[in-house]
């Protein structure tokens, strides 16, 4: 990936096409195209615990246009105009988004930006705590008051943007991350843990349980928060099993299905807490 996004640079593509007078067309490849790299190489990034060079470089590439394929011709000069709702691009715009948001807020902070932000303790919680709200409020204006639920595509951004603003809630309540805050007690400070650990494996148990988007199970499946599952094991292990039940008890049968599997792999997490519980010779027998 490190060497992709390198050879982008020596083609330019970090460079916006408006700003070479590129054509509207041309313009737009090369956005999708660079921001597309950026999310790829951020969310390996996530996964790898390592933090992208060019995240926070020099790179000028607005974000593309929320249009259609068929608003771009070949033959325009001028750029579309933007629609208003969700487009087929909107999956990948609202993440491209949300990467903007970061570099905007924190180079107008001059501060430096991680994949680790939310949890590194030398930023203020009031100051994460404003990004995350800049950026829900931002998601719900412009893409999740759009979001129709009979449409597969729009279920999905609707129920994966939500997931991730409250695994970064949880990150930055984290007693190894949490900055510290006169307004809010350390009872408070876990409540609110736990509230958003507990609203993120619903979410993404609503991704797996789903069957209108089952056809995009081999993407979900690589992005189960397993983070709310071991925030607080100890806390979290009765209220994770009822919430499964519930969903279990009012879902329809293929739902289940896709639920009792989803289970098995909590129970992955959930069954060593189990174990720990009983004695040796219960365990061993």
């Amino acid at each position: 990936m490190g060497l992709t996004i390198r050879n982008a640079e020596a083609l330019g593509i970090h460079r916006d096409g408006a700003i070479l007078r590129l054509n509207p067309v041309e313009t737009e490849s090369r956005r999708r195209l660079w921001w597309h790299l950026q999310h790829l190489d951020l969310a390996l990034g996530v996964r790898c615990g390592t933090t992208p060079l060019t995240l926070m470089a020099g790179w000028d590439a607005n974000v593309p246009l929320n249009v259609e394929d068929s608003d771009l011709k070949p033959d325009m000069t001028e750029a579309p105009v933007e629609r208003k709702g969700l487009t087929s691009l909107s999956y990948c715009l609202w993440t491209y988004w949300i990467v903007s948001q970061q570099r905007e807020f924190f180079s107008s902070e001059k501060a430096k930006l991680g994949i680790s932000w939310a949890s590194n303790r030398s930023l203020s919680h009031a100051t994460k705590n404003s990004l995350i709200n800049i950026m829900e409020e931002g998601l719900n204006k412009k893409f999740l008051q759009y979001c129709d639920p009979i449409k597969p595509l729009d279920i999905l951004v609707q129920l994966t943007s939500r997931a991730l603003i409250c695994t970064m809630r949880m990150f930055t309540l984290h007693p190894m991350a949490f900055s510290g805050d006169a307004n809010i007690t350390d009872e408070q400070r876990h409540a609110q843990l736990v509230e958003a650990a507990i609203k993120s494996l619903e979410y993404n148990i609503a991704l797996n349980s789903r069957p209108e988007i089952q056809r995009f199970q081999w993407f979900i499946n690589g992005y189960f928060q397993w983070h709310a599952c071991e925030s607080r094991p100890s806390d979290l292990t009765q209220t994770v099993v009822l919430t499964l039940c519930s969903h279990q008890r009012n879902s329809r049968s293929h739902a289940t299905q896709r639920l009792n599997r989803s289970s098995a792999h909590l129970g992955l997490t959930l069954r060593p807490l189990h174990l720990q519980q009983k004695s040796p010779r219960a365990v061993r027998g």
